[in-house]
């Protein structure tokens, strides 16, 4: 059942249960005619049979004064002593409607002899009724009711479901290709609303990321693919020489690793991307940078690159998936040697620095650096500056990857000096 039908359904029994206590509390308090009331009428009916009485005695006959005292509600009779009827006058139209009735007798003499003279007053369920201003109070209070509940519901409506199914449409749309809007409404749905917008938006570019991944896999894997399928067609030619097929063979085991490190590449992001929860510890920024330089100084300092760390004295702690921030590391300072030209001796500079509640991370070299305009755009997907390619490496994207999953964000420097410093922030431990 859809809200809608369930709101018109609460509604409903809203109603039936408010009638039927309402009206419950009515019969069992409010519909008797109060007591006091009752006495009132039971009095007056025992003077006006007094009185009567005393009027048959000094008038001598009753026939003409009881007509006369009869009316819509009420009755006269005259009895023997033994309990016979002698005379009724009656003009009760009530009689057979009432639901409650009031009895007075009194005793009188008439020509020597005794009668009971008995009144009655017939009390119907409408008199009651015209009576009880309470019955009023309580048919105004069921209309209100029903007034305002049917207020509430349109409001309710208009404000809560109707964005709700406006929601549901928008994503129907979305799987059409429509994007769902923004609002300006701040309230939860305001927010929810919002939110849905901003996440179709985040799986439209996902989807065109996918897509430009794709696109680039097939470009890149294509080029030295159709340079394999050459170089093996060389390679079948009986007349080929001893030197060309050692030129040729050591060209296809090259292409053949190109297209593995970029199998491998795509592989490590894709990890990244559907292994976005990492697993973390905390850590001291002293261990954290020691980590760093057990892992990789070594290594460097074998292949001439001079490596330092800056700021081991930083207090504090981080809290970090270690395995995927040593891939970080690892990509940055491998982006540096391989892009570190041969002007001058390659120098990195691992350092760190307390900022804004958090550490800011520098991996700094002082290679051919990256123009301005680029600086961030290096860890876009297959971002390359070179105009003749439409893609590149996944290294830098998976390290943003890393660090945005961590709730940090990575950004583009200019080295002091010259060449390019890869930063990125991370959150205190708490």
């Amino acid at each position: 059942m859809k809200v809608r039908g369930k709101l018109i359904l609460l509604v409903c029994l809203f109603l039936i249960v408010h009638v039927t206590t309402v009206m419950s509390y009515y019969v069992t308090v409010l519909a008797i005619r109060p007591i006091d009331q009752l006495e009132q009428d039971g009095q007056a009916l025992s003077a006006d049979v007094t009185e009567l009485a005393k009027k048959i005695e000094a008038q001598g006959e009753y026939e003409a004064l009881l007509r006369a005292a009869s009316g819509q509600s009420r009755e006269y009779r005259v009895e023997n002593l033994q309990g016979g009827l002698v005379f009724t006058a009656s003009a009760a139209r009530e009689a057979g409607r009432a639901v409650l009735q009031l009895t007075e007798a009194q005793a009188f003499s008439l020509n020597g002899q005794s009668y009971l003279l008995r009144g009655t007053e017939y009390i119907t369920a409408g008199r009651i009724s015209q009576n009880n201003p309470a019955k009023r109070a309580v048919q105004a209070q069921l209309i209100l009711s029903a007034v305002l509940l049917s207020l509430f519901s349109f409001l309710f409506y208009r404000l809560y479901l109707r964005p709700i199914e406006r929601m549901q449409r928008e994503i129907e749309e979305f799987k059409r290709g429509k994007l769902p809007g923004h609002t300006q409404r701040r309230d939860e749905l305001g927010k929810l609303q919002n939110a849905l917008s901003v996440l179709a938006e985040d799986l439209k570019k996902e989807e065109q990321a996918q897509t430009r991944i794709v696109a680039s896999l097939s470009h890149d894997i294509k080029t030295p693919l159709t340079s394999l399928l050459g170089y093996t067609e060389q390679l079948q030619r009986p007349d080929l020489s001893r030197e060309r097929q050692i030129k040729y063979a050591r060209i296809v085991h090259e292409k053949s690793l190109a297209i593995e490190e970029l199998v491998r590449e795509f592989d490590d992001y894709m990890g990244v991307k559907l292994d976005k929860q990492p697993d973390l510890q905390n850590i001291s920024v002293k261990e954290f940078l020691c980590a760093v330089r057990r892992d990789f100084a070594g290594e460097l300092e074998l292949e001439g690159v001079r490596f330092s760390l800056l700021g081991e004295e930083t207090e504090g702690a981080v809290a970090v998936d270690m395995a995927k921030m040593r891939r970080v590391f690892g990509n940055l300072i491998g982006n540096s040697v391989k892009h570190s030209g041969a002007q001058r001796p390659l120098e990195i500079c691992v350092s760190v620095c307390a900022k804004d509640g958090g550490f800011t991370f520098r991996v700094a070299d002082n290679g051919r650096g990256v123009p301005t305009g680029e600086r961030d755009r290096v860890f876009e997907l297959f971002y390359t500056s070179d105009p003749g390619r439409q893609v590149a490496g996944l290294g830098l994207p998976i390290c943003r990857s890393i660090v945005e999953s961590h709730g940090g964000e990575m950004w583009g420097e200019e080295t002091p000096g010259g060449g390019f410093t890869a930063a990125f922030s991370l959150p205190c431990a708490r």
